[in-house]
């Protein structure tokens, strides 16, 4: 992997976000860092990139231009790839439900914030101590309401799971179907913020996005944040 500049980026901010904005998965790789720089401008504290049937180094410069375009303005997950997160220098990384183990990952790279993909409570409960020992972030869990993209995952869990999830105390986001007129209904559940690819698509459906967010949530600090720490140099 190549080496990315240090100065793409000062700070890590630990914890969950309110808003995790998802890139499309057919978003060009050349149009990552023009996206990343309108979340920031929506006021979106997090993104994921995440995009499919990639080479390394599509991936690596998608990833590459997030972290520059978004300027200490917001944070830069990459999905599933923990190598390539540390070669562009991102601040962490979001697991698949299926992918690699958290526990391990953690281990192996306890500098990355983490985040997880959970569809059922169970997969929730599995990971409890891990969240309470601040190696997890964060989880994602859905779909939260009918969604295309996850279609695949059958019946929405709803309100209704997502309460059993967030019951067992690691931070929740909800994913899936996602929108400002779901909000309310996902922070009255137990939600700590949401995650979006839809509502995400440019800016002004983000901007509406955070708007709901910061009307539904308490306003200060993101829920379960920790201390800003230094953004270590990449190897």
């Amino acid at each position: 992997m190549h080496r990315v500049p240090t100065d793409l980026g000062a700070t890590r901010r630990r914890g969950a976000p309110r808003v995790l904005a998802i890139t499309e998965p057919t978003l060009p790789p050349a149009e990552v860092g023009a996206w990343v720089e309108a979340m920031a401008d929506a006021g979106v504290d997090a993104v994921q990139v995440r995009l499919h049937d990639r080479t390394d180094h599509e991936l690596w410069r998608a990833g590459r231009a997030a972290v520059a375009a978004s300027a200490g303005r917001l944070r830069v997950s990459i999905n599933g790839r923990a190598d390539l997160a540390i070669a562009v220098g991102a601040d962490g990384v979001h697991l698949p439900s299926a992918g690699v183990a958290p526990e391990r990952l953690a281990h192996q790279w306890p500098e990355l914030v983490l985040g997880l993909s959970t569809h059922d409570a169970d997969e929730v409960s599995a990971v409890r101590a891990l969240a309470a020992a601040g190696r997890l972030d964060y989880v994602t869990f859905g779909p939260f309401a009918a969604s295309p993209s996850k279609a695949a995952y059958g019946l929405p869990p709803g309100p209704a799971g997502l309460r059993r999830a967030a019951a067992h105390g690691v931070p929740v986001l909800a994913l899936g179907g996602i929108d400002p007129s779901r909000v309310d209904a996902a922070r009255e559940a137990g939600a700590v913020g949401v995650a979006a690819i839809r509502a995400c698509r440019d800016a002004d459906a983000a901007r509406r996005l955070v708007d709901a967010v910061r009307l539904a949530f308490p306003a200060g600090a993101p829920a379960h944040v920790s201390a800003i720490t230094a953004r270590p140099e990449p190897a």
